[in-house]
């Protein structure tokens, strides 16, 4: 079985936001002495095409600090500098300091050379060091040796050594970021999400939704800014929904995900409808405006009892979109049909 993607990718070029310099190091816990200083550029990087991560990282740098002149507390700004560089190879990464925060959440602060910013102040991961650690030792000084490239791993930008398995697993999600969308999907197709999840291709449908659905354990109506909302009641239930409306039938791919477990071998399969109907959860039934999936791995046949449960109109789902789910446009559930359309 194919092995999930890490989400991620290794930019081409970077953007720094540096802080104005200051002094960071070691000194002992409880005793006086020893300490040893390093003159350090904070800095947040960021991937140069991502216009959120290079936002935050503005305001970050501008961020006012306060310092002691004299006995006095001063308030400054940051006049910070941004370095735009490629995302070349570095190494020599200097261990400087174990930062402690908040909720017992750990990182080890390092320095380097990025590009023309000297003495870059950033972020080492656990990980990251303990793989240093064990795969090439660190050096007298808190010298990590690397070389190292900088990912975006989940949504932390930070030093990955090359080589290592954390930088294959970003080449990885890099190229599966760049690789084209699927343009064309064929019924029965199977197709792969970046964590292996498999969707079979069920067609084209039609659906309606209900804006602001909410469901009630009262019986009695909701009343909200003086108006009455629109109910719907489930028949035999005492639960009920309030919406504001109904959207206009609309197109969807539908398909369906691999997730039903067959009690027999404890395999998973698309459904083995006609046994274990009433155990399949219609929470596997998507339906997506415009999928981005990338990678089709093979082809199954969609049997009538699929499509026809897919489609069923006699099972309230309690899901404005999959009770009003048709093969053709402008389909209405009964359920829904005394609501007006927005």
């Amino acid at each position: 079985m194919a092995q999930p993607k890490k989400s991620g990718s290794i930019p081409e070029n970077l953007t720094l936001f540096a802080r104005d310099e200051t002094q960071a190091g070691f000194s002992w816990e409880d005793v006086k002495g020893g300490d040893i200083k390093h003159k350090v550029r904070p800095v947040y990087i960021s991937d140069s095409t991502n216009v959120k991560t290079k936002e935050t990282g503005l305001n970050w740098m501008n961020q006012s600090y306060g310092v002691y002149e004299g006995n006095k507390w001063v308030t400054r700004k940051n006049v910070g500098t941004i370095v735009e560089t490629p995302n070349t190879p570095i190494s020599n990464i200097r261990i400087v300091t174990l930062e402690i925060r908040d909720k017992g959440g750990r990182a080890y602060k390092c320095m380097a050379d990025i590009g023309e910013l000297k003495g870059a102040y950033f972020d080492m991961r656990e990980d990251v060091l303990l793989d240093c650690m064990f795969q090439q030792g660190i050096q007298l000084g808190g010298i990590c040796e690397g070389p190292f490239i900088f990912a975006r791993v989940d949504s932390q930008m930070k030093p990955v050594r090359i080589d290592s398995l954390l930088h294959t697993k970003m080449i990885e999600a890099t190229k599966h970021n760049e690789a084209a969308i699927i343009k064309e999907y064929e019924v029965g197709g199977v197709y792969t999400n970046k964590k292996c999840d498999e969707f079979v291709y069920v067609g084209k449908g039609y659906t309606r939704d209900c804006p602001k659905w909410k469901y009630h354990y009262s019986i009695y109506s909701h009343r909200r800014d003086g108006e009455y909302k629109y109910q719907i009641q489930f028949p035999k239930e005492v639960v009920y929904y309030t919406t504001d409306g109904l959207t206009k039938s609309e197109p969807r791919h539908v398909f369906l995900e691999r997730g039903f477990t067959d009690p027999q071998n404890n395999k998973t399969s698309w459904a083995v409808m006609k046994r274990y109907k009433e155990t399949y959860s219609s929470s596997y039934i998507k339906m997506v405006k415009a999928p981005t999936y990338k990678t089709q791995i093979g082809k199954i046949e969609i049997e009538q009892t699929l499509r026809d449960w897919i489609f069923d109109h006699n099972t309230p789902r309690h899901s404005p979109t999959t009770d009003n789910l048709s093969e053709t446009q402008g389909y209405t559930n009964p359920l829904y049909a005394h609501i007006p359309e927005l």
